[in-house]
């Protein structure tokens, strides 16, 4: 994949390979208003690169030291 910066659109297959999930499954989270932001452009679905990169973070879990 090319280097994407932030203002880059991604398809929802672009997407789906990304982040290893399914179609159904990503069109299964926008349906019922959850998972990734997104653009709808006519018929077509986009997503932004930044928002992938916002969402992923969002969703980060750091690592806790188990007590002694």
């Amino acid at each position: 994949m090319a280097t994407l910066d932030e203002k880059h659109m991604l398809t929802e297959r672009e997407v789906s390979q990304l982040l290893s999930i399914s179609l159904s499954r990503l069109r299964q989270d926008r349906m019922y208003g959850r998972g990734l932001p997104f653009h709808k452009i006519g018929r077509s679905v986009r997503y932004a690169y930044s928002d992938i990169v916002k969402f992923l973070d969002s969703t980060r879990v750091e690592p806790t030291e188990a007590a002694a």
